[in-house]
């Protein structure tokens, strides 16, 4: 997992080239301008969800993970928390989609970190990380976001030796 923020480049430049062209594209794009739905960057590749969502109780969410991609969380409009925790700590997966959609569900945890998306941050997670996005700080709120999906066939076999 990797937080950052746009506005701080620099900190972003020691990120897979896949990644940093996806930060790019999320920085210098008028994301407000952007209807709900997928944008193709490079293909089934690297693309961008625009997604128009409630914030969620924990109660009502689950973590997630992904064999396939790696996922940038962005916030467009409002805020969120993003609960993350290593996949080998995430427990028993409870729902398996890994074949048809790249994505399973483990039940939430106690154990996980909590981080605040809003602004200017970025969250990138790899598929050795689970997370659970579009958590209520207080109380459920609308929020629009980008989450950009990079194929790790993008990435050449130096970059996967640094996620």
């Amino acid at each position: 997992m990797f937080k950052g923020t746009l506005a701080d480049e620099a900190s972003w430049q020691g990120l897979p080239q896949p990644i940093k062209r996806a930060l790019q594209f999320l920085k210098y794009t008028n994301l407000q301008s952007l209807a709900e739905g997928e944008i193709e960057i490079e293909g089934r590749d690297l693309f961008v969800q625009i997604q128009n969502r409630y914030t969620l109780a924990e109660h009502d969410s689950k973590m997630e993970a992904h064999d396939q991609y790696i996922d940038i969380h962005h916030v467009i409009e409002g805020s969120e928390s993003i609960g993350y925790i290593p996949r080998s700590q995430a427990g028993q997966v409870i729902i398996n989609e890994l074949q048809e959609k790249d994505i399973c569900f483990f039940p939430p945890s106690s154990n996980r970190t909590l981080l605040v998306n809003k602004d200017s941050s970025f969250m990138v997670f790899y598929p050795y990380d689970a997370h659970q996005p579009c958590l209520a700080f207080v109380a459920p709120h609308p929020l629009k976001k980008a989450v950009v999906k990079i194929s790790m066939n993008l990435l050449s076999e130096e970059e996967r030796k640094t996620i």
